[in-house]
């Protein structure tokens, strides 16, 4: 929920106030591997010229949001479309053979996941979600990354965002 947030704060301030991208994307993946692990990421697709502009402007709306915590309208706008998707899928036999039965003897939790996470959902709160943030926001364990064309590598690594130089990818 916490990454639907994100996305719609990113979405708000890049593509609507700056118009610098179309596009964005956020998306927490946890570790099925490693309990209490994972990614919290953010995307977006922009120019290489831009690239170090919007690094920055993700951090600052993931900063805001542990500053100032999300609102109740970015939560529902977040979990209304969860939780009708959900519903859905829980409504379809081919998502829970294969989502939730296949592979569950060595996943016990996805049985009980299937049970509780709708009312997990439609249960959280603002509260809940900026203690969440809190947690999980900290600019000082974001690792930025910046791809880029290999003829755009060296003008995009010439900007560098406040806290953490970016990362680059050819």
């Amino acid at each position: 929920m916490l990454a639907k947030v994100l996305e719609g704060r990113i979405l708000e301030r890049i593509r609507v106030q700056e118009g610098l991208s179309y596009t964005a994307q956020s998306a927490n993946l946890p570790s099925i591997a490693f309990p209490g692990y994972g990614v919290l990421y953010a995307i977006v697709d922009a120019t290489p010229p831009t690239a170090a502009e919007l690094t920055q402007q993700i951090r600052d709306s993931a900063a805001a949001i542990t500053r100032e915590g999300a609102t109740q309208d970015e939560l529902e706008r977040a979990r209304n479309p969860l939780v009708t998707t959900l519903k859905k899928l829980l409504a379809d036999n081919n998502y829970l053979l294969s989502a939730i039965v296949s592979g569950s003897q060595e996943q016990p939790d996805r049985l009980i996941r299937a049970t509780s996470s709708l009312k997990e959902l439609e249960g959280l709160t603002v509260a809940d979600l900026n203690q969440v943030a809190q947690k999980y926001l900290r600019s000082s364990e974001a690792l930025p990354v910046v791809v880029v064309p290999n003829e755009a590598s060296s003008k995009a690594s010439g900007a560098q965002p406040a806290a953490r130089e970016p990362a680059l990818a050819r």
